[in-house]
């Protein structure tokens, strides 16, 4: 169904007000994006034969870029091909055989990272707390 077709049919049969009008299409058209990403996360990772691993990567990385902010590209279509790169890029990397000590090393390296990086306040964070808190 369409993004349109949808808005007026909640707001037909009055599942939704006119004042909330805006704030339910912009929601929508996130869960539209969403669902696009996902599906071509999806597609990434069957045309690489990497299905499981995307299932393990998401249970860890979907959370994370959730919750500890970090980049956010000027336009809903560089998110886009960023989030695609992004997975992709960790998909690859998954196909390298490490030793261990390369492993340890990188796991350090990333720690001293995150720890001098993150947390980042981002607007979107910060309106979402406000929000929660009210």
């Amino acid at each position: 169904m369409e993004k349109n077709k949808l808005l007026s049919a909640f707001l037909k049969n009055n599942i939704i007000c006119e004042t909330e009008k805006d704030i339910y299409q912009y929601g929508i058209e996130c869960i539209y994006l969403m669902i696009i990403n996902y599906l071509s996360l999806f597609v990434i990772a069957i045309i690489m034969g990497m299905f499981k691993e995307l299932l393990l990567l998401s249970c860890s990385f979907i959370p994370l870029r959730k919750n500890a902010g970090g980049f956010h590209a000027k336009t809903k279509i560089r998110c886009y091909f960023f989030s695609c790169m992004c997975v992709w890029s960790l998909l690859l990397i998954c196909n390298i055989s490490w030793s261990q000590n390369i492993c340890f090393i990188s796991l350090l390296i990333a720690n001293f990272i995150i720890i001098l990086l993150a947390p980042l306040d981002n607007m979107n964070s910060f309106l979402y707390n406000s929000k929660c808190r009210e």
